[in-house]
C-alpha cells in the first residue's frame, strides 16, 4: 500500500513540473516569436517611411502638397505585417535640409520627414501571437 501512494505523490510531480515547463515553454516562444514579428514589422516600417520620403521630396521641389499627397501614397503602397501603410498629415513634415539638420518653416522646400507608427492607439499594432496565449497583449 506505501508503494502505492508513492507512486502517486510522484505521477502529482511530474504533472505540477510538466505545467510549470509548459508555461515557461510558451513563455520562450512568446519572446522569439513575437520579437521576431515586431522587429520584421519594423523594418518594413522603416521601408515603407523611406520610400514614402523619398517620393514626397521628389514632390517637394514643386509644392508642399503634392508632397504630402505623394508620400501618403507610396507609403499605402507599402505593407507592413501584411497590411498597407497608412499615413496621417501629421506624420509627413515638409521642409528644408541645410547645413545637416532638418528645418519645417524653411524654404525652398527640398525634404520630407516621414515618421511611421504601428501603435494601438491607432488600431494597428502588430498583434502577438503566443502572448495573447499568457494573457499580453
Amino acid at each position: 500500500m506505501r508503494a502505492t501512494f508513492q507512486t502517486r505523490l510522484r505521477a502529482g510531480n511530474a504533472m505540477l513540473f510538466t505545467v510549470v515547463m509548459m508555461t515557461a515553454l510558451i513563455a520562450v516562444a512568446s519572446l522569439a516569436f513575437d520579437y521576431g514579428r515586431v522587429r520584421l514589422a519594423q523594418g518594413q516600417l522603416q521601408d515603407a517611411a523611406d520610400a514614402a520620403a523619398r517620393a514626397g521630396a521628389m514632390s517637394a521641389l514643386t509644392s508642399k502638397t503634392p508632397a504630402i499627397s505623394d508620400a501618403k501614397t507610396v507609403a499605402a503602397d507599402n505593407t507592413v505585417d501584411g497590411s498597407p501603410l497608412v499615413l496621417q498629415s501629421a506624420d509627413v513634415k515638409v521642409g528644408q535640409w541645410a547645413n545637416g539638420s532638418f528645418i519645417t518653416s524653411g524654404s525652398p522646400y527640398n525634404a520630407v520627414q516621414v515618421t511611421a507608427y504601428r501603435a494601438a492607439s491607432r488600431g494597428t499594432s502588430v498583434p502577438l501571437i503566443f502572448a495573447s496565449v499568457l494573457g499580453r497583449s
